[in-house]
């Protein structure tokens, strides 16, 4: 509900007329009007005062919840997207892992298995780098987001 919406809300409940209310915020009734039509906004004195006179906060009658639903999912979903992240970015960088032991070694590295593919730069050992770099990217970036929701 916009703030226009809310005035009119506000006024009617309490059966007032507009000229009433422009009475009590020393305001035309047009300025009343164009408040409610959503041309205007008032000033923040006279915000001040409407919250007075309806006994509900400025953050209520500026708020737009309608705005704020539509425009953002909800935690719920974030927190899952955040979940399906880190899945992701752990098996990416399992299967990477796995697919490192069939990457062709080069003997000159000194080493074998894992240490040894980690020192050969042939195109399929780059690669599966790329992809482990990829996972662990996206597995820190949607840890962080979720240990950031949990303080």
């Amino acid at each position: 509900m916009s703030f226009n919406e809310k005035l009119i809300a506000l006024r009617n409940e309490n059966r007032m007329t507009q000229e009433e209310l422009a009475s009590l915020l020393s305001v035309s009734r047009q300025t009343i009007s164009k408040w409610e039509t959503g041309e205007t906004i008032p000033r923040t004195d006279k915000l001040k005062e409407l919250a007075r006179i309806f006994n509900c906060d400025i953050g209520y009658l500026l708020a737009d919840e309608e705005a704020k639903e539509k425009s953002s999912p909800s935690n719920e979903s974030r927190n899952i997207y955040n979940f399906i992240g880190l899945g992701f970015g752990v098996i990416v960088i399992i299967l990477a892992f796995a697919i490192s032991f069939f990457v062709e070694v080069d003997i000159r590295a000194g080493h074998s298995g894992f240490l040894g593919f980690l020192e050969t730069w042939s195109i399929e050992a780059v690669i599966t780098k790329a992809i482990a770099l990829i996972g662990l990217i996206i597995g820190t970036i949607s840890a962080v987001k979720i240990l950031k929701k949990g303080d």
